[in-house]
């Protein structure tokens, strides 16, 4: 974990405005850092800024005295990280439940699974052209693995607790982790459509 405070402040230092207080990392240098390891999506970080960081103002080395970006101390960034690699663990559960609830009715419901999910559908499909499922069927899919109706209000913390080990760990890939291999997210016959549309091009 010390390794990647470091890998964190190695890219903090490189940036033009960088974060004088050494307990502290910028919000710049956390995204690209997830982006460069293929971790947690731009709206996944955007909303843990929101959810469990202060907002803090930072001092930075830039011209003036007052210049100042967001950032989050290395507590907060350790948190998150125990979280990642605890996604399947009551604890990681409730974290990232917070920062599925996007909308922070209590509740993740339809809404909030197509706000992160047209990132990574997006990512998916711009950077290794594979098309993944609609946001519908993904949104029925979840609701049938925690037992709710997919007219409903939503998806509990509760019912989201009762899923085992593997399906708490989709959850999190399916909605807030880059990831090179989508697997059951993937739409097949699309992507060969469109692959075979390629290849045939002049």
């Amino acid at each position: 974990m010390l390794k990647d405070i470091k890998a964190v402040k190695a890219i903090d230092k490189d940036t033009k405005n960088a974060v004088k207080d050494d307990n502290f990392l910028s919000l710049q240098a956390v995204t690209h850092y997830c982006c460069e390891r293929g971790t947690l999506t731009d709206r996944a970080i955007h909303t843990i800024f929101n959810r469990y960081v202060s907002r803090t103002r930072v001092p930075v080395n830039g011209c003036t005295d007052d210049a100042s970006v967001v950032g989050m101390s290395k507590l907060d960034f350790v948190r998150m990280f125990l979280a990642l690699v605890g996604s399947a663990t009551d604890k990681g559960l409730k974290y990232w439940f917070s920062v599925l609830d996007q909308d922070g009715d209590g509740w993740v419901g339809v809404a909030d699974v197509a706000y992160f999910y047209a990132e990574r559908k997006s990512e998916s499909e711009k950077k290794n052209g594979i098309l993944l499922t609609d946001v519908r069927s993904l949104w029925v899919r979840l609701c049938a693995m925690t037992g709710v109706s997919p007219k409903g209000r939503g998806i509990s913390f509760r019912s989201m607790k009762e899923l085992g080990k593997a399906d708490r760990e989709f959850v999190a890939c399916a909605l807030l982790i880059r990831r090179a291999d989508d697997g059951n997210l993937t739409n097949v016959a699309a992507t060969m459509e469109v692959q075979d549309k390629a290849g045939k091009a002049p």
